[in-house]
């Protein structure tokens, strides 16, 4: 992680110093100080004071450009984005409107002119860059973990649907359900999908505490887990029938779903969840 402290104007306002020495200490050796234009004449007095008080506290000093736009013709609609966060009007913004269009993505040549006074700020600002570079195929969803207790995802839907089993069938199970429950615990295992399974389990379960009606439904309404976990209540005849399941590796688990419908008692139509 990487912090960049941006403190007041120190033309302005004192700088906080004893705050900046604190993020410091708990961030040590990832937390920077940073240096912005402001345009207003005054950028090399401003840079002198930060330059110093980054020396002084050990805070490396990097560049910024504060920027609001990618190009400066976007600057009204930047000042219709004030007046929206300052609740007025572009007739009474006042002072608080841009005073001007600098605040855009600037070259590397435009940086290096603004901060050549400081010219290790730039060099910072570019190592900072690389360090937080990435590859969008980096990136994957993350459904959010339903571990409770410290029992696993995967452990607790097992004990749940088990738990369905001699619930759903007191004189017992037929040994054909027992092998579909394992099979469908292993798939579901396979794709991490045990938390959606979780989820939506807990949805129904708080629904019908408030006597809030719901019947799954989807491509994997008619699974058995789902039967146990008392999401569906799909004839025990159409046990067997998981349809969504004969695809393989992600296609099946993009297809391994189940919808819900709830209406509550005389009210509406029913919602998708």
């Amino acid at each position: 992680m990487i912090l960049i402290a941006l403190p007041p104007d120190p033309l302005e306002t004192p700088p906080p110093e004893a705050d900046l020495q604190e993020i410091a200490r708990h961030f040590p050796g990832a937390c920077f100080l940073g240096a912005a234009p402001v345009y207003d004449g005054r950028d090399a007095q401003r840079l002198t004071l930060l330059s110093g008080l980054s020396q002084a506290l050990n805070l490396p000093l990097t560049a910024m450009g504060d920027v609001m736009m990618h190009r400066s013709a976007r600057r009204p609609l930047a000042d219709v984005l004030t007046c929206l966060r300052e609740g007025c009007t572009i007739d009474t913004i006042g002072l608080r409107r841009l005073a001007n269009g600098e605040h855009r993505l600037k070259s590397h040549e435009e940086m290096a002119r603004l901060f050549a006074r400081v010219p290790a700020a730039i060099r910072r600002t570019i190592e900072i860059a690389d360090a937080c570079a990435f590859d969008l195929g980096q990136l994957r969803y993350q459904y959010p973990d339903e571990a409770l207790n410290g029992e696993p995802a995967q452990a607790r839907l097992a004990r749940l649907t088990r738990q369905g089993l001699q619930s759903r069938y007191p004189a017992g199970p037929p040994a054909k359900i027992v092998s579909r429950v394992e099979k469908e615990l292993a798939l579901i295992d396979e794709v991490d999908y045990a938390p959606y399974f979780l989820t939506v389990h807990d949805i129904v379960a708080f629904a019908r505490s408030r006597g809030i009606l719901c019947q799954g439904r989807g491509s994997a309404a008619n699974s058995v887990v789902c039967y146990l976990l008392g999401i569906t209540e799909v004839p025990r005849k159409h046990h067997a029938d998981l349809r969504a399941l004969h695809q393989q590796g992600s296609r099946r688990a993009a297809r391994y779903r189940c919808r819900f419908r709830t209406r509550a008692p005389r009210r509406g139509h029913p919602v998708d969840l």
